[in-house]
This record gives structure tokens, sequence and C-alpha cells, in this order.
């Protein structure tokens, strides 16, 4: 892993005197634009244009902003912020800033020529122009003031949704780029989570840790071997979450752990890790494996041990035949499996392994998960009190509902007539065989549930699939506009499957009022996919969608590239669409 050497300097505490605020001009700065404009210089305009048109580099365009640090007082400081000022925006933009090498000049940087863009930094959501904003960027901003004493950075749009932005360049002559550097305030660096560390198959080991602040500047992995002291083994970039050390050897037993820095301080360390490749054999076998059924999709497996080894392989079986389904390290002597078919039959055994190989299969366990189950709420007569829920004693709150992961099977009916305020969250994942349903019981008009003004949609899927929604009601009325849904079906990454929605009644939803994407993905029901999300077998049926702003039933997503089309068998039949402050339906992204 490539190391950042930092001076012995760079770890002293400096004086805590000074100014409150310094103010760093960008000293170079320009555009650059792809297709047939991949050789030309905009280094001398007035507006650095940001642009992202995925399979059409001639429309993209990237900004790239330089700054000398040689005139900032080393002060201590709490923070260096990136402040721009974006005279037009086209709609909601994400505009990320990304650090860059410095290899480039602005009378004479091209497309062609541009140094690519390196670790990410943060990102902003532009949603309008007039006006500055801001970008955080303490970590590069001490990394190269201790370094080479330039930053640089690039601007470009990570959200690849085809819009333009308009920065004002320093050929301006106002509102300028700049970095604000803030003195004062306390530099204090939480320490890392050092939470996994995994054998590699040439033997090196492979540490994870989650970086907590974002004030440092690196980490330092430190190791012990054997009985030794602890040394530093090696340093890596500021945000690293990963690091590989590929020095170790057999006949070792090594332990690890991590602490971010900064020029002025580090943090605490983490917790230690363990790597043991001393062993001479194979681990003993698992003992004392038992098993419970949690619910009707999920099973809890245990186990003993009588040594450390580095780890354990979970094999799950349901018809005779097994197979890994996931692994754990030498800490956890348990483990969850979830997702499982209710009134079904499962098999466990356990295998401990070290560098050496795997143990012999422990003992092996079988049992049966119970059958699904329904959930009653009836808002006016339940009680969240009752230790057992039935249509005769049924739970009564939100917040209750929002509390439950529901298992393939489970149904969740809710009373007809009730009224619940707020906004639903629910958690877990059917499977194809058996979906989750949300639906009511009992006579009288649908169950309704109101956000109350909230920010956000009413019923929120994230990262679910094979959810069954019919016979609600649902609003979200308010004074004010803001992001507002009736049913958000949502997700970060993976494939969500089967999501039906059948006569929902959704009205009175108060969203945004804005013909940029703020607005656009407000309204009755919207589906947005963000990074790699593909959704599959949605059905938006009989439902009746009234009096909302802005948009009655919309798709989006991260289209990735364009021609990409996340949403696969889409289905929308036989709704009744009326008094939209926009449009009645947009559909993008879908096949």
């Amino acid at each position: 892993m490539r190391s950042v050497l930092l001076s012995l300097s760079a770890l002293l505490v400096f004086n805590l005197q000074g100014i409150s605020q310094q103010d760093i001009p960008a000293s170079e700065d320009s555009y650059v634009r792809g297709g047939q404009y991949a050789k030309e210089n905009f280094g001398s305009v007035e507006s650095i244009e940001l642009k992202s048109a995925p399979g059409f580099p001639g429309y993209t365009r990237k900004g790239y902003l330089k700054f000398d640090l040689s005139s900032w007082q080393k002060e201590w400081i709490s923070s260096a912020v990136l402040t721009f000022y974006a005279s037009e925006v086209s709609s909601t933009f994400r505009l990320t800033a990304s650090s860059s090498p410095d290899n480039w000049d602005e009378s004479t940087i091209t497309w062609e020529t541009a140094p690519p863009a390196g670790t990410v930094i943060d990102s902003v959501e532009l949603e309008g122009g007039g006006k500055s904003y801001n970008i955080e960027v303490s970590s590069a901003f001490l990394k190269e003031a201790f370094g080479d004493g330039t930053l640089s950075l690039v601007l470009s749009d990570r959200a690849f949704r085809d819009q333009l932005a308009h920065v004002n360049s320093r050929e301006s002559g106002r509102n300028i780029p700049r970095i604000l550097v803030y003195s004062g305030g306390d530099t204090l660096i939480e320490s890392p989570d050092l939470y996994d560390a995994r054998l590699g198959g040439d033997l090196s080991v492979q540490l994870r840790w989650r970086d907590r602040t974002r004030k440092e500047t690196g980490y330092l992995v430190e190791r012990k071997v054997d009985d030794g002291a602890f040394s530093i083994l090696d340093t890596t970039c500021f945000n690293t979450e990963i690091y590989i050390d590929s020095s170790t050897e057999t006949g070792h037993s090594y332990l690890y752990r991590v602490r971010a820095m900064n020029p002025f301080r580090n943090s605490g360390y983490s917790q230690s890790w363990p790597f043991d490749l001393s062993a001479g054999e194979v681990p003993a076998p698992v003992e004392d494996l038992a098993a419970n059924a949690i619910s009707s999709g999920k099973v809890r497996i245990s186990w003993s041990h009588p040594g450390i080894p580095a780890g354990y392989i979970i094999y799950r079986g349901s018809s005779g035949v097994f197979e890994a389904v996931d692994s754990v390290n030498f800490e956890l002597q348990n483990y969850t499996d979830a997702g499982l078919a209710p009134e079904s039959t499962y098999r466990y055994f356990v295998r401990a392994y070290n560098y050496l190989g795997a143990s012999l299969p422990s003992d092996t366990v079988e049992l049966s998960t119970p059958g699904s189950f329904t959930y009653y709420f009836d808002a006016q007569s339940g009680d969240d009190s009752h230790p057992v829920n039935s249509k005769e004693t049924p739970w009564q709150s939100l917040e209750r509902m929002n509390e439950l992961v529901y298992d393939p099977g489970d149904s969740l009916l809710l009373k007809a007539g009730s009224t619940w305020e707020g906004l639903f969250f629910p958690k877990g994942s059917g499977l194809e065989a058996y979906p989750i349903t949300l639906s009511s019981y009992g006579t009288g008009p649908r169950p309704k549930l109101d956000g109350k003004g909230a920010d956000g949609a009413v019923i929120t899927l994230q990262n679910t699939g094979y959810w069954n929604l019919s016979n609600l009601e649902i609003t979200n009325p308010a004074s004010v506009q803001a992001s507002r849904l009736g049913v958000l079906i949502t997700a970060d990454g993976g494939v969500r499957d089967h999501f039906q929605l059948e006569n929902l009644w959704i009205h009175d939803v108060f969203g945004r009022y804005s013909f940029e994407m703020a607005g656009k993905n407000t309204g009755g029901i919207g589906i947005i996919g963000e990074n790699d999300t593909r959704f599959n077998d949605i059905l938006i049926k009989g439902c009746e969608i009234s009096d909302v702003v802005r948009v009655g039933i919309f798709t989006n997503g991260n289209a990735g590239s364009r021609g990409d089309r996340p949403i696969t068998k889409l289905v929308i039949r036989n709704n009744v669409i009326s008094r939209c402050a926009g449009d009645g339906m947009i559909i993008r992204y879908a096949d």
C-alpha cells in the first residue's frame, strides 16, 4: 500500500494564538470539456462550467481549482472550508470535490491533459443559482499544507443527472472560489473503529476500520509481532478504511491497532486485533453447536471453541446439500441467518479455520422455522403493552410498527377507520413465495397514515423487497414546501424485486413546487434507485392520487450511463391521477 510520509514537524502541536479566520483565494482555476473540445483550454473564462453527460463526453465538463497554501499561518484550526458561488444551476446538482495532482496550469489545461480525479472529499447539493455553497476540505487541506503547499481540487457532478452548473471563476472578479481556514476550536479526532481482519490467499492480513472523523490527514497502522513492542508498520491517506499487510510470515502471531492523525495531534488507538500465524495445525472442531428459530425468517446458531482460530465458516442445508453461507471472525461465536422461508427445515454445521485450513465439521443441528406471523394494529383500541399480538389483542402505535422487523410471509394489518400520525419505515424483506403484506382488516374506511407535515415519505420502503401494499389512505398536508411523498420505494444498491401497490388513496401531499429535480421527486408515489440499484417487478394498480405537489407517479434513479435501464417489469395500470401541481406521471430509466 502506498504510504503518506509526513515530516516530524507535522506531528508537533503549534501555537494556539493567531487569527480567527484566514482567506486563501484560488490561485488558478479552469474547466475542461470532452469530445470536440478535448484540446481547448478554458482557463481565462469568468465561469467554470460543470456537467455530467454519461455516454456523451463532448457535453461533460469538470472544474479544476488550485490553491497556494504557503501563506497559511500554521494555527490550530477547527476547519478549512471551500466556498464558491454558483451563478446558475439548471436543476438539483450534486457537486463533488475530489483531490487532484498539481501538474496542471490554467493557461494550458485541456480535457486531454487534465490529471485524473483522486480521492473524493465531499459533496454538496446545489439547489439553485445565485448563492454560495461550502464543502469542508480540512483533511485534504492539512495534508497538502504540510506537504508541497499546493492543494488542487476537481469539481464534478457525481449524480449523473445531465444538468449544468456555472461556478464563478477567479477571472470573474467577484465571489471567486476560496478556502476559509478557521482557527481555534478543538481538533480532537476520534479513534477509528477497527472491526475486521481477514486472511488473504497469500497469507496477507487485510484490516478494515471505520473512519469516524473528518479531521485526519491519515492513519498510523501499528503492529506487534509475537511478544515484541508495537511499532509503526505504515501510514495511509486520509479517508482510508482498509490496509493490507503483505509482510506477514508463518510461525508468528501478530497484533494490530490503528490511530488517526493530523499535524496537530493523534487520536487514541482503536481496539487491538490479534492474528495468529504460528499455529502448527488446523483448528480443533467446533463444539456445543446449538440453534433456535428467532422468527419465521431468522435462525440464530451459537457454538464454542477451545482455541482461537482465525474465524468460522457457517454451512446451511435445506435438502441434504450443504453450502457455505457466510463466515465470521474469531471474536464471534454466534451467527444469525436471515431471509429464510417460514415453515421450513434447515440444517447447520460450522468449521473453524486458520491459515493452514479448516477444521473437521462440527456436529449438525436441525430445526424448523415457525409459520409466518400476522400483526394487528388498532389506533383506537389497541395497546402496545399486550404481551401477545392478535386480532383480539392488537397493538396500537406507529412507533411499535417502526420497531418491528418483518419476515418473509408476515402480514401487517391496520384496523379500518383508524388513523396514525407520522412516518412509517417498514423493515425487512420477503421472498418470492413469501412476500410481506401491509393492508387493512375489519370494516369501514381505509386505515389512514397522515404524515402531519413531516418532511419525507409517509411510507418509505428502503433497501427491501417483496412487499405488497393495499387498501390504505395516505396523506401529508402542510403549509410550507418540503420533500414530501406518499409512498417512496428506494434503494442505494443491489437488485430489489417485487413491489405491489394496489387500491391506495393518496391525497393532499404538499411536496415542492419546483421544476428542478427537488420538486420532480415529490408527490404521490416515487421510485428512486441510487448507485447500481436494479428494481424489478413493480405493479402500481387501482390507486387514486389527487391534490399532490408535484408529480402523481414518478420513477427516477442514477442512470449510470445513457441507455441504462434499472427498472424491469414495471406495470402501472388503471390508476386515477388528478389535480397534480405538475406532471401526472414521469417515467424514467424503466424498461
